[in-house]
């Protein structure tokens, strides 16, 4: 009889706990930093995959590209967040067609890093122009020592590159260029204020 009571008092004691069990808690846990910082840690309510939200990367100041913000022959430049990438041109090549081009050089900063872009026209550059916008822009910030590169725009979200002058007698294009690309982080960047000074 005692061990029927016991038995039913320890089922009953199960059920109990059972019945209060809370499956979805949620645990904020912080392991190795100064306990006096575990006041700031931020709590959210929600997981998110937005990865515009991402802090940005850190770039080291590069002295060479101090004052070539401009349009300058044979370069180009962009900004990312707070930094400045700059570089020379070293080939510029424009397809039979004339509706589609390519430029690249390394960075003035690192040989290993540089850049690259392919470019799709709408219309043929059969003569002088200006102000002609596409949205068929490749846009790849490269790393020779890394896995993958730096910057590389996506196939979904368009590129967008301008070139404002085109003179057919030089060969000379002048332009600018901006949008999204990914990173070698898995987040994404805003590419701003690239500008490019071609000659095929």
């Amino acid at each position: 009889m005692l061990r029927r009571f016991v038995l039913i008092m320890c089922a009953g004691l199960l059920f109990f706990q059972l019945i209060s069990y809370e499956s979805c808690i949620k645990e904020y846990s912080y392991e190795g930093g100064p306990a006096d910082t575990l006041d700031t840690i931020p709590v959210s309510d929600t997981l998110s995959n937005d990865t515009t939200t991402s802090p940005p990367i850190v770039f080291q100041h590069c002295d060479a590209c101090n004052g070539q913000s401009g349009y300058i022959l044979s370069t180009w430049n962009f900004k990312y967040d707070t930094s400045f990438f700059c570089g020379s041109i070293t080939r510029a090549i424009i397809n039979i067609d004339k509706n589609a081009f390519t430029f690249f050089g390394p960075s003035a900063c690192s040989r290993d890093t540089g850049l690259i872009m392919t470019i799709y026209l709408d219309n043929p550059l059969t003569g002088d122009a200006e102000d002609i916008t596409t949205s068929h822009a490749y846009f790849q910030y490269y790393n020779n020592n890394g896995i993958q590169d730096i910057f590389d725009s996506l196939d979904s979200i368009p590129f967008t590159l301008t070139i404002e002058k085109y003179t057919k007698s030089t060969g000379i294009a002048t332009g600018y260029f901006s949008g999204t690309a990914k990173t070698d982080r898995n987040t994404t960047a805003k590419i701003q204020e690239g500008k490019f000074m071609i000659q095929f």
